[in-house]
């Protein structure tokens, strides 16, 4: 899938790591072999330092630009890691086209294993991905191993290509890229490129660990920020919580006041939210529902959900939430989802909408709900605009 700025589709990328417990249900033009890893819990062989584009061409058996010399570059990526690199774009609106296949990869892993694309256009912190690539929502020649995504932009600097496995076994990107294609006029510049490794392969954390605390992304910190009386949007400073139940009539557990608060988010904006958690494992529940989102754009709708269990700079989010990962009550607007850590500090909600209307977000959390034993206690929680 392509696009003339950045294809914004931002696929649902479940985390089955992590320390996110999901609470409701939830989705090139190329001929060069892909490559196997083995499925455990170490890569074999170790990504390369630096991956030199190939320049792309096209032809008439193939629907789509590709490497016609079959040069790849294999970037083994362990079970709960990620693999970072990184080039610079010279913001001249030059389009990249980037191939991978995968290998494994199945239906029931496909939105937990891709790439997070990162560029210096969004002034939020954390910063968002501009797009999260996977077979899902990126496929390429009708192959579910392969993806296919291209780069352009007006502004200048570093980008960042997160190669990103939440799946339980090792998995191998062999991909290549395009170099960087200039069209002026008649004439068509091709500039080599060159992708340089940004760190060595990071841990995320395995479901029921408690990995130590690390500073707040840039920023944050340990408290809120004090946050203006309402949002540019009308937004509201803090939103309360309320405290959830259950019966047998509703198939989810649910806010019986019917609470809500009015989340508005722009067309290519995000909105923030923060609150402190303590890292006692404390069960979230959050709900939202929003009535412009449609079959079309129900991917580029949603919440990016950051902690600071990853040491990955730009950090990724733990989970990324829509209707499409997780629809709650049958319903194409609705989306309800759980967290829950073992690690103390700040937690974001990055509300993001990357369609081309403004959306509003009718949201309410139950607080944080502790199960010991055989009491259950419920701590009222308050989550703040951040500036």
């Amino acid at each position: 899938m392509t696009s003339s700025r950045f294809t914004r589709l931002l696929a649902a990328v479940t985390l089955t790591g992590a320390s996110l417990v999901i609470g409701a249900s939830g989705a090139l033009a190329q001929s060069a072999p892909t490559s196997s890893a083995p499925a455990s819990s170490a890569p074999t062989g170790s990504p390369p330092g630096s991956i030199p584009s190939c320049q792309f061409t096209s032809d008439n058996t193939h629907p789509l630009p590709y490497c016609s010399t079959g040069q790849t570059s294999s970037i083994p990526v362990a079970s709960q890691q990620i693999v970072t690199y990184s080039f610079n774009y010279p913001g001249d609106n030059s389009n990249i086209t980037f191939w991978a296949s995968v290998d494994p990869i199945n239906p029931t892993v496909a939105s937990a294993i891709g790439v997070n694309v990162f560029d210096t256009t969004s002034k939020a912190t954390p910063p968002p991905p501009v797009e999260i690539v996977t077979t899902l929502s990126n496929q390429a020649n009708r192959d579910p191993h392969q993806m296919q995504w291209n780069y352009s932009s007006g502004t200048s600097g570093p980008v960042t290509l997160q190669f990103f496995n939440y799946s339980p076994n090792t998995v191998t990107f062999t991909m290549n890229d395009s170099g960087m294609v200039l069209n002026s006029g008649s004439t068509t510049t091709t500039s080599p490129l060159t992708l340089t490794l940004g760190s060595t392969p990071s841990a995320n954390p395995a479901p029921g660990s408690s990995p130590a605390a690390i500073p707040a992304p840039p920023g944050g910190s340990a408290a809120p920020a004090p946050a203006p009386a309402q949002g540019a949007n009308g937004d509201p400073s803090t939103i309360t919580s309320c405290q959830f139940t259950s019966d047998n009539t509703h198939p989810l557990p649910f806010c019986s006041t019917g609470q809500t608060s009015n989340i508005t988010v722009p067309a290519g904006g995000t909105v923030t939210y923060k609150f402190n958690y303590p890292g006692d494992n404390s069960n979230v529940t959050f709900f939202a529902n929003v009535d412009q989102v449609n079959s079309i754009d129900a991917s580029a709708i949603g919440v990016n959900v950051f902690d600071t269990t990853s040491k990955a700079t730009p950090p990724p989010p733990v989970e990324v939430v829509t209707t499409l990962s997780n629809q709650a009550n049958r319903d194409p607007h609705q989306m309800q989802w759980n967290y829950s850590s073992g690690t103390s500090g700040p937690v974001t909600l990055q509300f993001f909408n990357y369609s081309p209307n403004p959306v509003t977000f009718a949201f309410n959390d139950s607080g944080m709900v502790l199960s010991t034993g055989s009491s259950t206690t419920t701590t009222p929680m308050t989550l703040s605009l951040a500036a």
